[in-house]
């Protein structure tokens, strides 16, 4: 417990000169193919759980949820602590930029919407409440949604609350945790990795919110490329999802196997089949 506070609130420095000297340097490389404007921090990957098992071990903290869960629930309330000052000093300089554009926001796709300022009013000094925020906890994966959110989401809505829209989940399974998510404020997209069960949460979601849903990745891995085993998945995701409003994300893709037309390839499926589904 007394090494808790030896995790130091961060300091931020912000080099302008150097910052300048890559912008010139792109410009440089991509001049005549794609524009490139100098742009502030569009969001930070907020997620107090995957830091902690890297200083205290996934194993050991597992076991410290039970048997010494105030510890746990201590070096969680520091390191949000610590990101809360992170985002007041982000705050002085104006680093903050808009990520209501065509940029990736959380572990889904792309987070432009009407009911927040047009990116271009922030290139920087953006008011966090004019962004997307987003969150998770992908090592809770099998506990209760009752630890889940007395151990992680508790803490975590400290740095939500301050965002205008929010976006939570990863690769944990959150079919069977709607209740807490609930509890999120301005929730807008949920991730609905391979793990879930897209038909128990399209109970909950819809009229509610976004499901970003994600494929099973494995199915570029090793060997031929099974386009029909590709189409069944998207199939029945479009079929446990009827009336909600969806995402189809294809992420976590460690390996084409030496193959990259398979992405190609999955991406026209994935269009032939949504097509075909909406006729």
């Amino acid at each position: 417990m007394e090494d808790i506070q030896k995790i130091h609130e961060p300091e931020i420095y912000l080099d302008m000169e150097r910052t300048q000297q890559y912008t010139e340097k792109m410009q440089e490389i991509f001049d005549g193919i794609i524009e490139v404007n100098q742009v502030g921090a569009r969001g930070l990957w907020f997620t107090p759980f995957d830091y902690l098992i890297r200083v205290l071990g996934i194993q050991e903290t597992m076991y410290n949820m039970m048997d010494n869960p105030e510890f746990v629930e201590a070096v969680v309330k520091r390191y949000v602590d610590c990101c809360m000052v992170r985002m007041a000093k982000y705050r002085e300089p104006g680093v903050w930029a808009s990520n209501n554009s065509s940029c990736r926001v959380g572990s889904g796709g792309y987070g432009l919407v009407s009911c927040l300022d047009p990116r271009e009013n922030a290139p920087d000094h953006c008011d966090t409440m004019q962004m997307w925020g987003c969150g998770n906890a992908q090592i809770l994966s099998q506990v209760s949604p009752e630890m889940h959110m007395q151990f992680s989401l508790q803490y975590e809505m400290e740095w939500l609350k301050q965002f205008g829209l929010n976006y939570y989940g990863c690769c944990e399974p959150l079919y069977n945790k709607m209740d807490i998510m609930d509890k999120i404020p301005r929730l807008r997209k949920v991730s609905m990795s391979p793990w879930n069960k897209w038909d128990l949460a399209a109970e909950r979601c819809k009229g509610k919110y976004v499901m970003s849903c994600k494929p099973n990745p494995a199915i570029f891995a090793v060997g031929d490329f099974h386009e029909d085993l590709a189409r069944a998945e998207l199939e029945k995701i479009l079929r446990q999802t009827e009336g909600c409003s969806i995402e189809i994300v294809m992420k976590d893709i460690s390996t084409v196997d030496y193959k990259p037309w398979k992405l190609w390839r999955w991406a026209e499926i994935a269009r032939e089949t949504i097509d075909a589904w909406y006729n």
